[in-house]
């Protein structure tokens, strides 16, 4: 808006103590079934400007290209039966989509790391969601919505990918690379790793204060 007399802080996340713990991981993906897929983790508050909705007709189109895909999806039960009942898919996705409630801060750390891959699809203009920060420090690539400050963090085509998620096939097709090319995804979460340490580390956004 061409206002030249301000200064953008980002949040800023405490790298260091994202680290994986081999054996709680095991335990997650024991605990939630989770062996033998490709999962997709989702999380926050569930509601239709979080897009919800496109999200599953995206996980619709991408079940019959990768069968073992699972939406691992983190927040509200009642929310999220209430955002599938106004969804309109038809199919039963009950095989593909699991929401396993809430988690406590290191249930979801590890959820991360037992994930391959997050996204973060908002439709509402989410000023610099902090699970961007969170995936890149576990390593993980992101495809994220062009809406709102994620790709502030999010570099297209580096760190993951910036859709529309309103564009379903795009949306289903960014998915579907990073699914099925594991040296990519790898590459791509190492690279997010290292620009949150070098931009967006708890200590880098301290010095800037």
């Amino acid at each position: 808006n061409h206002i030249t007399n301000t200064t953008v802080i980002h949040n800023g996340i405490d790298v260091a103590s994202w680290t994986p713990n081999e054996s709680a991981v095991h335990t997650f993906k024991e605990t939630h079934h989770l062996y033998n897929r490709k999962i997709v983790l989702f999380g926050g508050r569930l509601s239709t400007d979080k897009v919800t909705t496109p999200l599953r007709h995206t996980i619709l189109k991408l079940r019959k290209s990768v069968p073992n895909i699972l939406l691992l999806v983190v927040g509200d039960q009642k929310r999220w039966n209430n955002c599938i009942q106004s969804a309109g898919v038809q199919e039963n996705l009950n095989d593909s989509v699991r929401c396993i409630g809430w988690l406590n801060a290191n249930d979801m750390k590890t959820a991360y790391f037992a994930s391959d891959l997050v996204t973060v699809p908002s439709l509402c203009l989410d000023c610099f969601p902090q699970t961007n920060l969170e995936a890149m420090a576990a390593a993980k690539p992101v495809v994220g919505t062009i809406f709102g400050g994620t790709k502030e963090a999010v570099v297209d085509n580096v760190t993951g990918f910036v859709v529309d998620p309103r564009n379903t096939d795009l949306f289903a097709h960014k998915l579907h690379t990073l699914l099925t090319n594991s040296t990519l995804a790898k590459q791509m979460g190492e690279t997010g790793r290292k620009r949150v340490i070098e931009k967006f580390s708890l200590h880098e956004q301290v010095q800037k204060y």
